[in-house]
């Protein structure tokens, strides 16, 4: 396609524990300008309160780095630092809070979820719970400790004790420490949570044994079985009936209902946990077990119809409702339906950006719409190229998916939409890796203004074939035309004196093709020009290029 695509473009006009442990706010840090004194720690409270995470933790950090100790300043740089994931950087802030005052027990409780929320980011990232995830819940359950053994109603602090012991599965103390929370605390629904979790253990173990060869399955055992069914199902309940908003309450009391086989039952919980929060980590693969495509697009349709009409609700959030609607129309093979339900969706939020990957699939293969493909891929091209790539490289499809996305780029190319031909070449290139495809991406990317990205994707089309005359050329016809600094040209420069050379060894070359000579013949003749006009303007301009050029 390289030696193609100039001439024709002349001829046209994306463990169930520790899900509830916590969550996570992922955040860059971008760099802080350098302040001091009253100033630095204003800046700090202010980003702080303009929820900018990342740069407040950078202001307190180096506040804390300064020697900073005074109590407000340290409670709240723990407290943006805990949000910001910094768990490490926010231990260290809240050990001298503690040291520097003892008896505060914000710090002291603080010190303890810090150490659970680091613990639960460790086993949720390693799926096990390995050494480093069980001494962070000990050193929380240390903490926990130690404060309400002289605090023994901190409700905050026995609570992260009952939560920690849970997670590294002591159940005995777990369940000493959500009884003493539903003695102290009984209008509270942490408790009566915790207690849930620990019999909806007991409960699946319980099935599961029943499930065995030769289980027992007398009187006994089956009362056990419903005995810490329905101790699972009064604790959840209360829980709700407490604080009706308690997600996490909802949504288990939907898992232990799907285990129990209640569908209806399940699905109305889980329902109540996603207008909560679309978010809420439900059995979305339960779901479609259990409901035939029409009736599972009526639910997700309604649940979204209904959360959006809520105040405060949140589109990024509703994508994912919208998303399993999609899903639902596609298994109807209601394309049309569900391409345009993956277009709400990803315009909902980018990170649902895949979904043009299959609006493009359907409106190609299953309603044979190149202009809808086209647009779908377009869309899927510019948001996220580099995700565009992966997904098609995992593909079972891969090899007829790549033919597909060259089809529709030269289509965009036919139709005069650079833009989209770009992009989608940008695509093409991340995902076949070769020469040609760099190439032609750099070329598109020239064409439309990005000479920035053009001039990255022809060095990386050097990377790969590195004797090519042609390639030299077009790099440095960026660095001549475009980059114009004094460094720019002078690589120019070397770049046309080696493509004349690469060009006229192909040109010696008997065993090359005539298609190589000729291409050859162009790139002398291009080097040559080019090498002379850049050598005219370096001596007209022997400290760089004009500034108002």
């Amino acid at each position: 396609m390289r030696r193609n695509l100039r001439a024709a473009l002349s001829t046209i006009d994306l463990s169930a524990r520790v899900r509830d442990a916590a969550l996570l706010l992922l955040c860059a840090t971008p760099a802080v300008a350098q302040v001091s004194g009253e100033d630095f720690r204003a800046r700090a409270f202010a980003a702080y309160s303009a929820g900018k995470l990342a740069e407040a933790s950078d202001l307190f950090m180096r506040l804390f780095h300064a020697g900073a100790a005074d109590r407000d300043l340290l409670r709240t740089g723990a407290e943006c630092l805990e949000k910001n994931q910094r768990f490490n950087d926010a231990l260290d802030v809240l050990a001298r809070g503690k040291k520097q005052f003892p008896d505060d027990e914000v710090f002291r409780v603080a010190l303890a979820r810090v150490y659970n929320l680091k613990a639960a980011g460790l086993l949720k990232s390693t799926g096990k719970l390995d050494t480093n995830a069980v001494f962070n819940f000990q050193d929380a359950i240390r903490e926990a400790k130690e404060l309400l053994a002289t605090k023994p109603d901190n409700r905050d602090a026995r609570l992260i004790l009952a939560n920690s012991y849970y997670t590294i599965g002591k159940w005995e103390e777990a369940k000493q420490q959500a009884d003493e929370l539903v003695k102290r605390f009984p209008a509270h629904p942490g408790g009566h949570i915790v207690l849930g979790d620990l019999a909806f253990e007991h409960f699946k173990l319980h099935r599961q044994k029943l499930n065995q060869k030769g289980a027992d399955t007398t009187d006994a055992t089956m009362q056990k079985v419903a005995g810490a069914r329905e101790s699972a199902r009064n604790s959840y309940s209360e829980a709700i009936r407490l604080d009706p908003e308690r997600l996490i309450a909802h949504y288990k009391l939907g898992d232990l209902c799907a285990w129990n086989g209640e569908t209806k039952q399940a699905l109305a919980h889980y329902r109540a946990a996603l207008l909560l929060d679309p978010n809420a980590p439900v059995s979305h693969s339960w779901v479609a077990s259990s409901l035939d495509p029409a009736a599972r697009y009526a639910y997700y349709e309604q649940l979204g119809k209904d959360y959006l009409t809520k105040p405060g609700a949140d589109k990024s959030k509703a994508a994912l409702l919208v998303w399993y609607a999609a899903n639902a129309q596609a298994a109807q093979k209601k394309y049309l339906e569900a391409e345009q339900l993956y277009t709400l969706s990803a315009s909902f939020n980018p990170s649902y950006a895949q979904g043009h990957y299959y609006a493009m699939y359907y409106a190609y293969y299953n309603r044979k719409d190149q202009d809808a493909a086209l647009l779908h891929a377009a869309r899927y091209a510019a948001a996220a190229p580099i995700e565009f790539a992966d997904l098609v490289r995992a593909s079972s499809e891969r090899e007829s998916v790549t033919q597909l996305i060259d089809f529709l780029a030269r289509q965009a190319m036919n139709k005069n939409n650079l833009p989209a031909s770009r992009d989608l070449n940008r695509v093409l290139a991340a995902l076949v890796d070769t020469a040609d495809a760099w190439n032609n991406y750099a070329f598109m990317a020239r064409e439309s203004g990005q000479f920035d990205a053009s001039e990255k994707a022809y060095r990386h089309a050097l990377e790969i074939e590195p004797t090519s005359g042609q390639l030299m050329n077009d790099l440095a016809v960026i660095l001549h035309f475009h980059k114009r600094t004094v460094e720019s040209w002078r690589e120019a420069e070397r770049l046309y004196v080696a493509a004349g050379k690469a060009a006229k060894s192909v040109l010696a070359d008997s065993r090359a093709s005539k298609a190589r000579k000729d291409s050859a013949r162009v790139t002398v003749r291009d080097a040559g020009n080019n090498l002379r006009d850049l050598r005219a303007l370096m001596k007209q301009f022997p400290k760089g290029p004009p500034k108002n050029k």
